[in-house]
């Protein structure tokens, strides 16, 4: 199991990275291109409501600062989710839970938020598009349920856990 977490904890960080590079490789490419005033933040619905000069670059490079930051945040988060002890686990249910922990800070919020920013805004940005609302709807629910999924299953396990001790 701690194997499994490991690559799959690389895997997360690699993808994050290249999203990011790439994103900011896309940026540079595409800078010339840009027009005088760019759409830089969306309001609820998607359309711009923030216009900047494209010389004012640190709007541009916002999402992959921001990506950058959240990356860090989220592996400080995985780092001390696998140093906490938790006495009301059983040694193997504790690897279990802790498996979970790092799947969901990973998965279900790194690379979600990552790709948010890093690709989905960026590209709004980069395209002058709209941003696609249902696309962001989506990413927050999948974010929403993978809590949800993680929690439950640390419930499960505790009242197993519970169950066992009192066996004893």
């Amino acid at each position: 199991m701690k194997k499994l977490k490991k690559i799959l904890h690389i895997v997360a960080n690699l993808a994050c990275v290249i999203m990011i590079v790439g994103g900011l490789l896309r940026l540079a490419l595409c800078y010339k291109g840009l027009p005088e005033r760019v759409g830089v933040h969306f309001s609820g619905t998607g359309v711009y409501d923030m216009m900047v000069s494209k010389k004012q670059i640190i709007y541009l490079l916002y999402p992959y600062i921001a990506s950058f930051i959240l990356f860090v945040i989220f592996e400080f988060l995985f780092y001390f989710s696998d140093k906490a002890k938790a006495s009301y686990f059983s040694k193997k249910n504790e690897e279990d839970a802790k498996c979970a922990i790092a799947l969901i800070i990973d998965y279900g919020f790194k690379t979600i938020w990552v790709f948010f920013l890093s690709i989905v805004w960026s590209e709004s940005v980069l395209t002058q598009v709209n941003l696609n609302v249902a696309l962001v709807d989506w990413l927050f629910l999948l974010q929403i349920l993978s809590f949800v999924i993680l929690l439950v299953y640390l419930v499960i396990m505790l009242v197993k856990n519970g169950k066992k001790k009192k066996k004893q």
